[in-house]
């Protein structure tokens, strides 16, 4: 990753957009970090914004963070007017306005003028993802005339689709990848351009699935390497982290694509990096152990013991704090059941004696009456 221009030992932070190569930090030992927002003006996988000023010098710097455009929210919920009425082309600018990405358009014969929208499915408040079928008059089939195919190539697949529909062509789309034609993309037609073409012919569309992407073995690269990889490959990437014994600090623990699949642009990969060993912290009380435990998948178990500290607090555990963790190894907890207290001796203690004997030892006690009851003589015949 180059600079524009360098000095020595004072390179400066350019502002970069387009492509990944013109983020400035591999050859300088800078760290930096990826967020990505969505946008309805910078291109997807375009630099919107980084958080150090342009020309900003090198050695003032430590890392970078940059915001990398997700592109257009398609959840974000937009109010669409009625388009019936307007002619197709007049529609279509308002669907590009809206960036709309789930329309279909179906042409129909009918005595209304040719291209004007007859029937839309639903307007108002809707999601940039709903669907959208228009209806549109193809005027009278009979009078449809032969076309000379327009060049399609590199068209969106909606634009060249909607240009046969609209001449009453068939079509028919196969996906190939493609390193030069961008996703979703007409790479090319047969017949091609300049052919003449009759109402009811077919013509076959390649459309492109973008560059073909081989996933590397992602699991033994740096995260400074995969973070390359991702941003050159146009795909996106969702991270977390987790604690492990056996992975060392930063390093990858499992990939959501394994080494040799194929993936297209914009497919998301999942990356779980390890935060290292865990270790074993201070609880004051079980239930914060618990929560803690719980989250970590940690086996444990309970024992209660009398003991100075309040009833509930932890005494200790069978690791120290500070130890690391084997997730395979189980946990003691020795929690505290409060101080322990001597049965005081009440035998021969009245009722209200013994009462008062409890309460200053803090004890419970229950008394019940037993009667002395003497069996009768049996009785003689």
């Amino acid at each position: 990753m180059e600079f524009a221009q360098k000095t020595k030992n004072r390179a400066p932070i350019w502002s970069c957009n387009p492509t990944p190569g013109c983020i400035p930090t591999e050859n300088n030992n800078l760290k930096y970090d990826l967020d990505y927002e969505y946008s309805d003006k910078v291109e997807q996988y375009d630099v919107i914004s980084q958080s150090v000023t342009p020309n900003t010098l090198v050695k003032d710097v430590d890392k970078i963070n940059f915001t990398i455009s997700n592109g257009p929210n398609y959840d974000k919920t937009v109010i669409i007017p009625s388009l019936v009425g307007l002619s197709i082309d007049e529609a279509i600018k308002i669907i590009d306005e809206n960036f709309l990405n789930n329309v279909i358009v179906n042409f129909i014969e009918s005595d209304e003028e040719r291209d004007i929208v007859l029937e839309q499915s639903k307007s108002g408040e809707m999601k940039r993802n709903d669907e959208l079928v228009l209806t549109v008059s193809i005027g009278s089939l009979d009078s449809l005339a032969s076309i000379k195919l327009k060049d399609l190539k590199n068209e969106t697949e909606f634009k060249a689709t909607l240009y046969l529909k609209r001449n009453n062509i068939k079509y028919e789309i196969t996906y190939k990848f493609s390193s030069s034609i961008k996703k979703g993309h007409v790479i090319s037609s047969n017949p091609k351009k300049g052919t003449e073409v009759n109402p009811g012919d077919t013509v076959k569309l390649v459309v492109s699935k973008g560059k073909k992407i081989t996933v590397p073995d992602l699991k033994n690269m740096e995260m400074s390497e995969i973070t390359k990889w991702i941003m050159e490959n146009n795909l996106n990437i969702k991270y977390s982290d987790k604690y492990d014994s056996k992975i060392k600090l930063g390093n990858v623990i499992s990939a959501s694509k394994k080494q040799g699949e194929i993936v297209e642009e914009g497919s998301v990969i999942e990356i779980v990096v390890s935060k290292g060993q865990l270790k074993m912290k201070n609880f004051k009380t079980l239930n914060e152990f618990k929560n803690w435990a719980n989250k970590y998948e940690i086996k444990y178990e309970v024992k209660e013991e009398f003991n100075d500290l309040e009833n509930g607090k932890i005494i200790k555990t069978s690791i120290k704090s500070g130890d690391a963790i084997n997730p395979s190894e189980k946990i003691i907890v020795y929690v505290s059941k409060g101080k322990a207290v001597k049965m005081p001796n009440l035998s021969g203690k009245t009722k209200n004696e013994a009462s008062n004997i409890c309460n200053e030892s803090k004890i419970k006690c229950s008394f019940f009456i037993v009667k002395n009851l003497v069996p009768s003589a049996p009785s003689v015949m």
